[in-house]
């Protein structure tokens, strides 16, 4: 019920139900990261292809959880949203390295192409204030908007 099943990461629902808890959340941090031009691979190369890609940033992100209590959620489509229970400060470099790590690793196409993967990530996160998870969603939305437009980057923005 809980688990994306092209993926294998936590699905919409898990996500839905932890906001209809009304939590609010103190030195967190939330990512929505999301694969640039994802139409452009459908459209050239199929929506087969198109989960296979889904599915290798979905692994990459399952890979690089650094710490336990992370979870990781398919919002749709090729998005994809991280609920991390620590300060940004305490993850800012994890992040980066993540990103960093999806530029890089080449996506191999069925071994007759490889090309790399454009992402793009809008993070929020509280201080020491308390902040609903929805409105550190809206704020990180927001922020991947930003971060597409100038393509495969990470927009950071601070809930006051």
């Amino acid at each position: 019920m809980y688990v994306d099943q092209l993926t294998k990461v936590q699905n919409r629902n898990f996500y839905e139900d932890l906001l209809k808890k009304q939590q609010q959340v103190k030195n967190y941090t939330l990512f929505v990261l999301d694969i640039d031009r994802f139409k452009l691979i459908n459209d050239t190369y199929g929506h087969a292809v198109g989960d296979e890609a889904i599915k290798f940033v979905a692994d990459r992100l399952k890979s690089w959880n650094p710490k336990h209590d992370i979870s990781i959620v398919r919002y749709g489509g090729d998005e994809f949203i991280g609920l991390i229970p620590y300060g940004y400060e305490v993850v800012e470099e994890d992040i980066k390295e993540l990103h960093e790590k999806l530029m890089q690793t080449p996506f191999k196409l069925a071994d007759i192409e490889t090309f790399s993967l454009s992402v793009s990530i809008g993070v929020a996160y509280t201080a020491g204030r308390y902040q609903l998870i929805d409105q550190l969603f809206r704020v990180a939305d927001a922020a991947i908007y930003e971060a597409k437009v100038r393509r495969g980057q990470v927009v950071v923005k601070e809930i006051k």
